[in-house]
């Protein structure tokens, strides 16, 4: 019996983890915290292309920041469409829940990183997200299961600042 409620309190504890932070956040906040995550990312290094699915506004943040270096890597171009890109880009930044599947199958194959300003698609397989939660505190998470499958190697750091998925 103790084992049984031991279980219904850390599903509870898990559940509100996951409800307080549902929240989208908006392209003027996600693509900051974006760039400062992504230099926790060893595995980024040279010309990097991003490519976002489903949102021009995160796109046309993204795109001021070409040019922009971010430790061993920098950000070269940054496309937009509705759809899985055709070339290779570093970056899949996943705005679409229908293309969640597509996208990590196309990241898997060119070992690109998939990020998300979704909260909810981290706990179905991007990498990264960010989140808000009820004060508009941002969230990170850290996929831990993809980012291995997508061959992405972090600094250390990133353990303090975000919640890790294992799925």
């Amino acid at each position: 019996m103790k084992n049984i409620l031991l279980l219904a309190v850390t599903f509870l504890i898990f559940i509100s983890t996951i409800n307080f932070a549902q929240k989208e956040v908006p392209a003027n906040q996600v693509v900051p915290l974006t760039i400062k995550v992504l230099a926790l990312n060893k595995s980024l290094k040279g010309n990097i292309k991003i490519f976002v699915i489903g949102n021009d506004a995160i796109a046309n943040e993204l795109k001021k920041n070409i040019g922009n270096t971010i430790v061993a890597a920098t950000i070269s171009d940054v496309d937009a469409g509705n759809d899985i890109p055709s070339g290779k880009y570093e970056i899949v930044y996943v705005c679409n829940p229908s293309k969640v599947n597509a996208a990590k199958n196309y990241a898997k194959q060119n070992k690109s990183l998939t990020i998300t300003n979704i909260p909810t698609l981290a706990f179905e397989g991007v990498t990264l997200g960010f989140g808000l939660d009820d004060d508009k505190k941002q969230i990170i998470f850290l996929n831990l299961t993809s980012s291995s499958e997508q061959g992405m190697e972090w600094n250390p750091a990133i353990m303090k600042v975000a919640q890790t998925i294992k799925n």
